[in-house]
């Protein structure tokens, strides 16, 4: 399995906390979020990492590398990240996601443990879902009994049946990959060019490539989209972090 980290984001929200540096590389707890993640992917098993670049990409280049901590890393870079979303960031990495693969947001902080329980997850197209964090960014997870997805998004209608909100953290097959890779390729000839990846996944589970949620709501993460999400993260969700990986 591989892992592609998307971080081409600016992180606008985070204002001067930023300083100029893409989002993944704030600090909780004395490490970089970015550092964080390919710590927990390296203790889950995983060798090969493909991060996506854009915004101050050489910054991110100059801290990991081309290999950390026995992690083989490898870059590539959407140069119209200002301008597109994060599923036309992912397509960038397309020639090199032709193997089972595992997505991750590049600003999250969460307990270790997400990676192995994603992994050993019965299906191959799954994505994690923790529980809500009613921080006005949740993107609400839909499921019918079989847990298979049903609808998501920031803002949809029914939101009162979500399961739990989308972590960030995800598993696919490369047969699944390639169907998601030829509905952007679509979305993209159509001028589309603005969608996120998980919307993307929406779109290719529905027609008849179905994903799964793999519900675990006992998790501690958040997201870090704004200064309340980065002191929430520092003061709430780290020292939970650290009871539970430890």
């Amino acid at each position: 399995m591989k892992a592609v980290i998307l971080a081409a984001g600016m992180g606008k929200r985070l204002g001067e906390h930023s300083k100029g540096k893409p989002k993944c590389l704030l600090e909780v707890g004395g490490s970089t979020l970015l550092e964080r993640s390919l710590t927990n992917l390296r203790k889950g098993g995983l060798k090969d990492v493909v991060i996506i670049l854009g915004f101050r990409g050489e910054l991110i280049k100059a801290l990991i590398g081309e290999h950390y901590k026995g992690l083989d890393i490898t870059y590539v870079e959407n140069r119209d990240y200002e301008t597109t979303g994060n599923m036309y960031s992912l397509a960038k990495a397309k020639p090199l996601l032709n193997t089972d693969t595992m997505i991750i947001e590049a600003d999250l902080i969460y307990q270790k443990d997400a990676i192995s329980r994603l992994i050993h997850a019965k299906g191959q197209n799954t994505l994690l879902v923790g529980r809500l964090l009613h921080h006005g960014d949740d993107i609400y997870i839909c499921a019918d009994n079989r847990g298979q997805i049903t609808n998501l998004g920031g803002e949809i209608e029914n939101k009162n049946e979500a399961i739990g909100a989308l972590l960030g953290i995800s598993k696919f097959s490369p047969e699944f990959m390639e169907k998601l890779f030829n509905q952007a390729s679509r979305d993209f000839s159509e001028g589309n060019k603005n969608f996120h990846y998980e919307e993307t996944i929406l779109k290719t589970s529905l027609s008849d490539h179905p994903v799964y949620a793999l519900t675990c709501h006992d998790i501690n993460w958040t997201e870090v989209d704004n200064e309340a999400d980065l002191k929430r993260a520092r003061k709430e969700v780290y020292p939970k972090i650290i009871e539970a990986d430890f």
